[in-house]
């Protein structure tokens, strides 16, 4: 994973501004944090997770891990559980449905305000596994990491310092603005492709992908756009 600092230095490189005095850090932090979290909403590059929940005989419900964006599998004692909605459940159930107390082993889950729900109720003490892709944590000081893969950051990076370039308000930054988010839109619009290509298990050819391979960690200029 990228350090926060990382992601930083050429943001403050562009805004001429190495050390924060116009630029506050709190604020880069929050620009940083705002783009992974559309880039991870969008395009799911984020990290995955795999939690192990203890079921108790009897009980329905459970917390989801937090940072929880997505559940992908879940698995009850190594059988993958059907994904259902709420409604399903109030439709099979009658009204609300948690009045219901049929124990068994669960085929289906649903999810309702962070919780995870098992149907029927489990009725012995097995593992719930649950696959899950996780949202970003805000970096409080340059030492956090970034939750996304290393060939995203560029995309963050770029979205960002258009973000922050914003702030100053005159030409010449503006300028910049409207180029380092058009960098963003690139890089985005290909993540969210190559998303929706795996999502439909398609073949993807790499030549037809933009390069996503980090390279724009190396700060001389980044995609053509100098530093200064």
């Amino acid at each position: 994973m990228t350090a926060v600092s990382e992601a930083i230095r050429p943001i403050r490189s562009w805004l001429r501004e190495p050390t924060a005095v116009k630029w506050l850090n709190a604020e880069l932090y929050d620009w940083i944090y705002h783009r992974e979290l559309e880039l991870i909403k969008d395009a799911e590059v984020s990290e995955y997770s795999d939690t192990s929940i203890t079921t108790v005989a009897g009980t329905r419900s459970y917390a989801e891990p937090s940072r929880t964006f997505r559940i992908n599998r879940v698995f009850y004692n190594n059988k993958q559980l059907i994904r259902k909605s709420w409604r399903w459940f109030q439709g099979v159930t009658g009204n609300s449905g948690l009045g219901v107390t049929t124990r068994g082993t669960p085929d289906y889950y649903f999810r309702h305000a962070a919780t995870l729900f098992c149907h029927d109720i489990p009725d012995a003490a097995q593992t719930l596994m649950l696959h899950t892709i996780r949202l970003p944590v805000l970096a409080t000081t340059d030492a956090g990491v970034l939750t996304v893969p290393d060939e995203y950051i560029p995309a963050i990076v770029f979205g960002a310092a258009a973000d922050a370039c914003r702030k100053a308000n005159n030409p010449e930054f503006m300028q910049k603005a409207v180029q380092l988010e058009a960098k963003w839109a690139e890089l985005h619009a290909a993540a969210v492709h190559q998303f929706r290509q795996k999502e439909y298990d398609e073949d993807f050819p790499e030549s037809d992908c933009p390069d996503l391979d980090g390279g724009a960690l190396e700060f001389g200029s980044i995609f053509g756009i100098p530093l200064r």
